[in-house]
């Protein structure tokens, strides 16, 4: 029966098999078709089904934004301690500041009240710079306390900062040994509500001291004008007497007493701690920029390594070598001794790169089999370019070239 259908295809087609069998008698031979374009769009689509996820260029995308992002991070994140710390510079300045002025403003004080000639200045002189130092102290401590734009203080301590609020306005005194008592000794009408209301209290006793010893403020200002720009050596003052007086009243008037206890008392060692407050702020700002750079340096240091490296790129290099094996297992099956030479290199082409091409002859794994059948030369088509050309020329070309 198979026979008599082979008879009649051959009387339906006109002889023309017997025709073919007779152009080309070796009927064994096979014969390369072209790829359509619908084949080469069901290869993509079959490949890309297959790809694993961990080959996806969408992965990757993902990942080199990933750590773009973390590198963005790492420089944007801790940068909002800049304005921070620029602030804390002149902060912390203008709190060791007010130490010497305060101690410029008690021995001012002193020496108004003694007026002996020994500070080489006169009265009115000494009265222009005492107000000068207390009016400098008033807005140098309003500007660490609530901040001023011409000192470079953006944000003020009492906005900011608990432990100098802590410090200034309740009612301890931490720079004692014992913060249990913070009454000044000889003063009991002084109370200590905080440094800020030491604070008050020591301008209420300088002013007091200015208005019963000093001068017209006008003159004052105009002799301690007159003074920063003298000539003459200072060393050279003609008036120099004791007033012995003026010595007891150092010890009687309760405004120099306390003026005088300030000098290296509860004020001064208050001004230090407020000093200290701020050094432990920056090194809380500092310590905190750093733990936060080296946390985000080794979550970068995670993502590349295990991410990156140890999931994304082994996973794909494994799946790259077995596609490999694949592929030069499927190539041994080819029966390239039936093919000329053109096709051969068809072949090639379409599983080859042309960064990986091969020498003429060295085609797939022909030379196996051997030698293909010969055929006329002409120029070989271009290849396909799919993704299917990525790993078999790589095997040929180092294990058989």
């Amino acid at each position: 029966e198979e026979e008599e259908e082979k008879e009649q295809r051959k009387r339906s087609n006109g002889g023309g098999a017997a025709a073919e069998e007779e152009e080309d008698p070796v009927a064994w031979r096979s014969t390369l078709r072209e790829v359509t374009l619908a084949q080469k769009q069901a290869i993509r689509t079959a490949l890309r089904a297959s790809q694993p996820w961990t080959s996806s260029p969408w992965v990757y995308s993902l990942m080199f934004a990933g750590m773009l992002a973390l590198c963005i991070l790492s420089i944007i994140y801790p940068a909002r301690f800049i304005s921070r710390l620029v602030n804390l510079g002149p902060t912390t300045n203008a709190a060791g500041r007010r130490k010497y002025l305060s101690r410029a403003c008690s021995h001012l004080a002193r020496e108004l009240v003694l007026d002996d000639g020994f500070s080489h200045m006169t009265r009115a002189e000494l009265h222009g710079a005492l107000h000068w130092h207390l009016e400098e102290l008033k807005r140098v401590s309003a500007a660490v306390r609530l901040g001023d734009d011409e000192m470079g203080i953006n944000e003020g301590a009492d906005f900011r900062n608990a432990e100098h609020n802590a410090i200034m306005y309740q009612n301890i005194c931490p720079w004692r040994e014992d913060d249990s008592d913070c009454s000044i000794p000889g003063l009991p009408d002084v109370e200590v509500n905080g440094l800020y209301s030491l604070i008050l209290s020591f301008y209420e006793a300088v002013e007091a001291v200015m208005a019963q010893y000093g001068v017209e403020l006008g003159d004052a200002e105009e002799a301690y004008q007159r003074y920063l720009e003298r000539t003459e050596d200072p060393r050279k003052f003609p008036n120099v007497h004791i007033n012995e007086e003026r010595y007891k009243v150092l010890y009687e008037d309760p405004h120099l007493k306390l003026i005088l206890q300030s000098f290296d008392g509860d004020l001064f060692e208050g001004f230090e701690t407020l000093v200290g407050a701020f050094d432990h702020e920056i090194d809380h700002a500092l310590h905190t920029v750093h733990v936060e750079l080296r946390l985000l340096f080794a979550i970068y240091l995670i993502t590349v390594v295990v991410l990156f490296y140890g999931i994304l790129f082994r996973r794909t290099h494994k799946s790259t070598l077995a596609e490999v094996d694949e592929t030069r297992a499927f190539m041994f099956r080819v029966p390239c001794h039936t093919l000329e030479k053109t096709e051969v290199e068809q072949m090639r082409l379409f599983f080859a790169n042309s960064a990986f091409s091969l020498p003429r002859g060295h085609a797939m794994g022909c030379h196996r089999w051997g030698a293909h059948r010969p055929a006329a030369e002409s120029k070989p088509e271009k290849g396909l370019g799919d993704e299917t050309r990525i790993k078999a020329s790589l095997y040929f070309s180092n294990e058989h070239e």
